[in-house]
C-alpha cells in the first residue's frame, strides 16, 4: 500500500447494498439461491463480531418475496435493524425509473413502497436510494412528499451536471428548491469495489486509492452503493446440476473482505446512511441537473435514461401500455366512491408493478410472458371498474364524463360511432340531449354498410366545458352529408385564425413552414440547406418527417416527392382542416395526416407507419425543427417534466446539446428527456412552441438537439419510438399508429401545464352508440 499523508483523517466510511430479485435476467426459479449466496452472507457478516455497519434496500417487491418465502431471514434482518448494525434504505415498490414515469405512478410507487417496509419490518426508512442512481429535479420532489429526508446519488454525474465545487462531494447538501438532502454515491468507487469482488483488482490497490483520497478532517466516502446478488450468482450461466454440491463462494468473501480490510487499515469507521445524514448535513442548495442532461443518472454515457425509455425487446410495448392503464386508472381513481377505492387501490399498485425498469431491459421468456399476462390482468380490472362508473351516468347515445382531474375547458374530444345498419342512411350529428343544442363539430372518418347507411363514424367536438366530475349527454340524430373530398394541391397551404401552414410535395408532404400569427413569435419548419454556417448543420432539415435506421445502419426517410391532398370544400372541416400525404419507399410505408386547427395554435400529425419485420437502431417522426430566424440568441429555454409535478426549465446558451449522438456502436443515443406528461417545449423572448407526443397511440420521448450558431440557435425536438442499447431494440412489423402534436403558447404558466395534465387524462366517452356502454 503506498503510503498515505501524514496529515490525512479517516474516512466516516459508508455503504448501501441494493437488492433487486425482480433484475430482469433473474429466473423466478432462482430467487432462492440469491437469497442464500447473495443476501444471507451480508445479513450473517453483520451479526457477528466485525464491525461493518451498513445501508441495506429492496424494492418492497423484493422484500414481500423474502418475507413469504424465508420468514427467519426478515427475523435476522429485523435485529440488525434494531441492534443498529444495518439501516434500511427505501426505494419504491419497485425499480422504477422515477424520472421516466408520470407523477401519480412515482408516487404512489414510493408510498406503495413505504407501507411494505413498515408492514413487513415496522420500519419507515428516511434515506432513499433513487433507482438505477437515476434522479431528475421534478422526480426528486416526489421523494419529498413521501417523507424521506435525502437521496443516495451518484457524485461524478451529479457533479458534471451541476458544476459542484469539489467540497460539495463531502457534506450533506439540499436540493435546491425543497429540503431533500443527498448523500453521495460514487460510481468510480462501487465499479472499483467491485471489481475487487470479481478478482479483476486487488484490495490492496483499493484500499492505496481510498487512502490518498482522505483529507485533513474526516469526511464521508461511500465505498458500495450498488447491486448485491452480482456476487456469486451469474444469471446468464446454465445452473450448477443439483446432484453435485454448490460451487464455493469466492466474489462474496472478497466483496465482504474489503470492506473489512478498509477499516482494519484505519481508513475510516462504517456509519449507517442516516447517520452520514446527521453528520454532513448542510443547508447548502446544489443543482445536480442541467441542459445537456436534465436526467442524473450512474455510470458512463451509454448507460443513460433511453436503455429503459426506447430501447430493449419489450420496452415498446410496455412503454405504450403503461401510457394506456395510467390514464384509466387516473379516471378511476377521479371517478371512484368511497367503496370504489379499495379496488383502485389495487389497480394502483398493479400500475406502479408494470412500471418496473426490469421489465424494459432483457426479460427472461418467463417473466416475458408474466408480463404480458399482467398487462392483460390491469386492463380487465380496469375496464371492469371504468364500465361500473360509467352505468351510473345517464343513459344517451353518447356521454361524455370529466374524470380528468380538472375543469375541461372546451378542448376537442373524438367520439366513435358504432351504428346499426339503416338508422342513418346519410350522416350523423350529435346534440345536447337536454337541450338539443348542436355543439360544433366534424365528420372524420366515414364506414358504410353494403346498403349504403352508416357503420362506423369518427366526430370531433369542441365547445363542450365540464367541471371535474361532471357529465353531458348527447343524442344521435340524422344529418345532412358533408362534402369530405380531398383533391391533389400542387402549391399547399393552410391558413386559419390561428395556424399559417405550408407544405413540401417534393419532400414527402413534410412541413416546409408553420406560424401561429397571434400566439407566438415562434416559428417552425425546414431550414434549407446551408442556412447555417458551421458545417456540420449545412444539410436540410425538416419538420414533420419519418427516419428510421434498419439493423444494418442503413437510413430510410419518407423525403420523396409525392402527392398531398386538401379538402375541396374547406367549410365542411369546421374544427381542423385536415391535410394527407403518402410515401411508399424502401419497403415502409408512411400515410400522414396534418390536422390543422381552425381554434387553437396547433397542428396535430396522424402517422400511420406500416414496417416490415424490423428491430430498428432507431425511429424517429414527428421530428420539430425550429425556425432560426424566429429565436433570439441567447434567449433559448427547454422545459418539460421528468416525472415530477412541476415543469423543470432550462436555458440553453454557449453548450452544445445532442442527445441523439450515439455514446458507442452499441447504444445509439447519449440520452433522451423523461416528458412524463407528453409534452416538451422551446421558449423564446415571445413565447413558445410545445411538441406532445401521443404514448398511448405508440410510447415515445423527445430529443433535444441544440448548438448556437452565427445564423440563430439551431434547435430540434426529435420523438424517438425506438433506439438501442445492449438490451437489443423493440421490434416492429405491421402498422404502428404515431400521435404528434405541435402547438403554440405565450407564456409557459403553471395554469398552461395544469391545462395539458387535463388534456392527457382526456375525457371518458360512453353510451350506447359508442361500444363502451
Amino acid at each position: 500500500m503506498r503510503p498515505a499523508r501524514m496529515t490525512a483523517a479517516p474516512f466516516d466510511l459508508f455503504a448501501v447494498l441494493h437488492g433487486n430479485l425482480g433484475f430482469s435476467s433473474i429466473p423466478v426459479e432462482d430467487y432462492p439461491v440469491v437469497l442464500d449466496r447473495c443476501f444471507w452472507p451480508v445479513v450473517q457478516e453483520l451479526s457477528g463480531g466485525s464491525g461493518l455497519r451498513l445501508g441495506l434496500e429492496f424494492p418492497g417487491a423484493s422484500l414481500q418475496w423474502v418475507a413469504r418465502h424465508d420468514s427467519s431471514f426478515v427475523d435476522a434482518l429485523r435485529r440488525l435493524l434494531d441492534d443498529g448494525r444495518a439501516e434500511l434504505v427505501g426505494s419504491g415498490l419497485t425499480q422504477a425509473i422515477q424520472p421516466l414515469v408520470p407523477a401519480y405512478v412515482g408516487l404512489r410507487n414510493l408510498q406503495l413502497g413505504n407501507r411494505v417496509y413498515e408492514d413487513v419490518l415496522g420500519v419507515r426508512p428516511r434515506i432513499a436510494y433513487a433507482n438505477e442512481q437515476t434522479s431528475s429535479d421534478g422526480a426528486a420532489r416526489l421523494y419529498e412528499e413521501a417523507g424521506y429526508e435525502a437521496i443516495v446519488i451518484d457524485w461524478e454525474n451529479a457533479s458534471q451536471n451541476g458544476r459542484l465545487p469539489a467540497s460539495a462531494r463531502w457534506t450533506a447538501p439540499r436540493l435546491a428548491g425543497g429540503g431533500l438532502h443527498v448523500l453521495w454515491a460514487s460510481t468510480v468507487m462501487f465499479q472499483r469495489t467491485q471489481r475487487v469482488g470479481y478478482g479483476q483488482l486487488t484490495a490492496d490497490e483499493l484500499l492505496a486509492d481510498v487512502a490518498d483520497a482522505r483529507g485533513e478532517q474526516r469526511r464521508p466516502l461511500c465505498l458500495y452503493s450498488n447491486d448485491w446478488e452480482v456476487f456469486d450468482y451469474h444469471p446468464g450461466r446454465p445452473p450448477r446440476a443439483e446432484l453435485l454440491p454448490p460451487a464455493a463462494p469466492e466474489q462474496m468473501p472478497r466483496f465482504l473482505a474489503v470492506l473489512r480490510a478498509a477499516r482494519e487499515a484505519g481508513l475510516g469507521e462504517f456509519l449507517l446512511p442516516g447517520e452520514v445524514l446527521d453528520a454532513y448535513r448542510t443547508d447548502d442548495a446544489v443543482t445536480m441537473s442541467s441542459a445537456e442532461s436534465p436526467i442524473l443518472t450512474k455510470k458512463q454515457p451509454k448507460y443513460n435514461p433511453a436503455r429503459w425509455a426506447l430501447c430493449g425487446t419489450t420496452a415498446s410495448y410496455v412503454n405504450t401500455a403503461c401510457a394506456r392503464l395510467e390514464r384509466e386508472v387516473v379516471r378511476a381513481r377521479n371517478g371512484a366512491t368511497d367503496d370504489e377505492l379499495e379496488v383502485v387501490d389495487d389497480l394502483d399498485e398493479q400500475l406502479v408493478l408494470l412500471h418496473a425498469s426490469d421489465l424494459r431491459t432483457s426479460l427472461t421468456q418467463p417473466k416475458s410472458e408474466a408480463m404480458f399476462a399482467d398487462v392483460g390482468r390491469l386492463t380487465a380490472d380496469a375496464g371492469r371498474l371504468a364500465g361500473a362508473q360509467q352505468e351510473r351516468a345517464e343513459l344517451a347515445d353518447v356521454v361524455l364524463a370529466n374524470a380528468a382531474g380538472g375543469p375541461w375547458r372546451g378542448w376537442p374530444v373524438t367520439v366513435d360511432l358504432r351504428l346499426p345498419p339503416g338508422r342513418f342512411p346519410v350522416s350523423v350529428e350529435l346534440v345536447s340531449a337536454g337541450s338539443g343544442d348542436r355543439p360544433v363539430q366534424q365528420v372524420e372518418t366515414v364506414e358504410r354498410y353494403p346498403d349504403g347507411s352508416l357503420r362506423r363514424v369518427r366526430l370531433v367536438l369542441v365547445g363542450v366545458e365540464l367541471g371535474p366530475g361532471e357529465r353531458a349527454g348527447f343524442a344521435a340524430r340524422e344529418a345532412a352529408a358533408a362534402d369530405l373530398r380531398l383533391s391533389e394541391a400542387t402549391e399547399p397551404s393552410v391558413t386559419t385564425a390561428t395556424v399559417e401552414a405550408t407544405f413540401l410535395p417534393r419532400r414527402g408532404g413534410t412541413l416546409a413552414r408553420v406560424a401561429f400569427p397571434g400566439s407566438t413569435g415562434v416559428a417552425l419548419g425546414h431550414v434549407p440547406y446551408g442556412r447555417f454556417s458551421p458545417i456540420h448543420l449545412t444539410p436540410d432539415w425538416y419538420t414533420g418527417n419519418v427516419v428510421l435506421v434498419d439493423e444494418t445502419g442503413t437510413q430510410r426517410t419518407d423525403l420523396t416527392g409525392t402527392t398531398v391532398h386538401l379538402p375541396d370544400v374547406p367549410d365542411a372541416w369546421p374544427v381542423r382542416v385536415p391535410v394527407v400525404s403518402e410515401v411508399h419507399a424502401d419497403g415502409m410505408s408512411v400515410v400522414r395526416t396534418t390536422w390543422v386547427s381552425r381554434r387553437e395554435p396547433r397542428v396535430d400529425l396522424d402517422i400511420a407507419l406500416t414496417l416490415p419485420n424490423i428491430a430498428p437502431r432507431s425511429l424517429h417522426a414527428g421530428i420539430l425543427t425550429l425556425d432560426p430566424r424566429s429565436l433570439a440568441p441567447g434567449d433559448v429555454r427547454f422545459a418539460t417534466v421528468n416525472g415530477g409535478t412541476e415543469a423543470a426549465e432550462h436555458a440553453l446558451g454557449g453548450e452544445v446539446v445532442r442527445q441523439t449522438a450515439s455514446p458507442s456502436h452499441r447504444v445509439s443515443v447519449s440520452s433522451c428527456l423523461g416528458s412524463t406528461e407528453g409534452w416538451a417545449a422551446v421558449l423564446g423572448p415571445r413565447g413558445g412552441v410545445a411538441l406532445h407526443v401521443d404514448r398511448t397511440l405508440t410510447a415515445g420521448n423527445p430529443l433535444l438537439e441544440y448548438e448556437a450558431t452565427p445564423e440563430g440557435p439551431f434547435v430540434r425536438l426529435v420523438p424517438s419510438f425506438a433506439e438501442t442499447a445492449d438490451t437489443g431494440s423493440p421490434r416492429f412489423r405491421g402498422r404502428l399508429r404515431l400521435g404528434i402534436a405541435y402547438e403554440a403558447f405565450g407564456a409557459l404558466s403553471a395554469a398552461l401545464v395544469d391545462d395539458w395534465a387535463v388534456r392527457r387524462i382526456g375525457l371518458r366517452v360512453s353510451g350506447t352508440l359508442t361500444g363502451r356502454a
